[in-house]
């Protein structure tokens, strides 16, 4: 069998600590959230913490520290052919569109 095909990109991505509560119990704890690009300010990166972070019962509090990361990554062609769309060139507003409902 051949060996298949690998797409790849160079991809930054934002590494923060953020430290935790969970409303339940009342008890503090830490996790890293990686999130793609870099960000401007500490109120933007902190604002998207929240949104992939933030549940009913888990809020974030604060960043306890952050770095930035490049590297490259690969998906194997068929995983991307499987879960991706094709847009059309000048099209922008569609593939915003398709890229929400991923």
């Amino acid at each position: 069998m051949a060996k298949e095909s690998l797409i790849t990109r160079t991809v930054t991505t934002t590494i923060a600590d953020v430290y935790c509560v969970d409303i339940d119990s009342k008890e503090g704890f830490n996790t890293d959230v990686i999130l793609p690009g870099k960000y401007k300010s500490d109120e933007a990166l902190f604002k998207a913490v929240q949104k992939s972070v933030d549940t009913p019962n888990v809020k974030a509090l604060s960043i306890e520290s952050k770095r930035e990361e490049t590297a490259i990554r690969a998906v194997k062609e068929s995983w991307f052919i499987d879960n991706s769309f094709i847009i059309t060139r000048g099209s922008k507003n569609t593939a915003t569109e398709e890229a929400e409902n991923l």
